[in-house]
């Protein structure tokens, strides 16, 4: 459905008719905004997943946007909440990536050059605590341990959650999950061997 103007046909502002329907708004733009995410984090379901998150934030603020004067101010709400959201998943791909350096850097004297991650295989001179922690992780809770493996391997969280059969949330909080009780196993090893 679509609000008309109630102005006569003759005095139109030139502006686009605004949509009254959520699932208008989002088909109507969506493609667009796949585009921009895309463009912005070179990985489409990492994009697919911000425009969705979009949908959702702009689904729970509709009566706000329906109050806006213009559909360019609708767009340009919705453009707002996406950048955010692509800022978010950026974000999140950068901790990411300062917690697997972060554990591969445990021991002093590991050199850059040491291989990671190698099949399921960590692989280092002094990452004997890593495979370790893993390992230990695996005999706790095996499904925190696959899901921080999978990871490690760069697939993302809906990846991880298609591969373990659950949510893409439920595959990020078991990587977090398992990145703190990594973290956690590591600092305390430490502390002991010092």
């Amino acid at each position: 459905m679509v609000i008309q103007s109630s102005e006569p046909s003759g005095t139109s502002t030139g502006a686009s008719p605004m949509p009254f329907d959520f699932e208008v708004f989002v088909r109507a733009n969506s493609r667009t905004w796949l585009r921009y995410a895309r463009t912005r984090l070179q990985n489409l379901s990492d994009a697919e997943d911000a425009v969705q998150e979009t949908a959702v934030r702009l689904f729970t603020h509709w009566k706000f946007m329906l109050a806006l004067p213009e559909p360019q101010a609708m767009q340009a709400f919705a453009l707002r909440v996406l950048k955010g959201k692509v800022s978010e998943a950026q974000r999140a791909r950068a901790r990411d990536g300062a917690k697997v350096g972060r554990l591969v850097q445990l021991r002093k004297g590991v050199s850059d050059q040491d291989p990671v991650v190698c099949g399921d295989h960590m692989l280092d001179r002094e990452g004997v605590a890593l495979r370790l922690a893993m390992e230990a992780l695996g005999r706790t809770d095996p499904l925190l341990a696959e899901a921080v493996r999978l990871r490690m391997l760069r697939l993302t969280y809906r990846e991880i959650g298609e591969a373990l059969g659950i949510a893409s949330t439920t595959a990020k909080t078991w990587v977090s999950e398992g990145w703190r009780w990594l973290d956690q196993a590591l600092n305390k090893d430490e502390e002991g061997t010092s």
